[in-house]
């Protein structure tokens, strides 16, 4: 099973998914005072995973969202062109409206790279709402002729701009 999850990315996304809906309602249930075996002053789940991963990796970040980092594998050579999709799942009953000032709404890093220093944002707002127990996306892609990444294994961030984000493995070849 762990090797059929592995090979396929789509069943690894899902897995993410349904991981992501029962720490939710973890969270949920601890928010509403129901006894659970988590402290009381929980403040959230975020997970990540990559194409690869039989088990996404959970980290406590906020309260109301959870935020994943999807590649369509972990190995690209230097000259290939990286799309990533960062998720944002409301964990609450309530839709949540994130908003950024500048009009960016997606950022990575991997290695020495950032790609808001290299990127002219929008000089108007943006925001966007994710409605109750929904998901929405944000990608962004990395660009070779931007910026060509040296050979090597890195952690890649990415984040949704001023709300939250997750780290994932990628490996680069020539």
């Amino acid at each position: 099973m762990k090797n059929y999850i592995q090979k396929n990315p789509a069943v690894s996304f899902i897995v993410l998914i349904v991981v992501i809906l029962v720490i939710g309602a973890i969270v949920r249930s601890v928010s509403h005072g129901n006894n659970m075996p988590f402290p009381a002053d929980i403040n959230a789940v975020s997970t990540s995973t990559a194409a690869t991963s039989s088990v996404p990796e959970a980290t406590i970040t906020q309260a109301t969202l959870a935020y994943s980092v999807y590649l369509a594998t972990t190995t690209y050579s230097q000259n290939q062109q990286i799309p990533i999709i960062i998720s944002v799942l409301n964990l609450t009953d309530k839709p949540q409206t994130l908003s950024f000032s500048n009009g960016c709404q997606g950022d990575y890093t991997i290695g020495d790279f950032d790609m808001l220093k290299h990127t002219i944002c929008l000089p108007e707002p943006s925001s966007f709402i994710v409605p109750p127990h929904d998901i929405k996306q944000v990608k962004v892609v990395h660009y070779p002729t931007v910026y060509k990444i040296p050979v090597g294994k890195y952690t890649l961030r990415a984040s949704i701009v001023g709300h939250g984000g997750m780290s994932t493995q990628v490996t680069i070849t020539q």
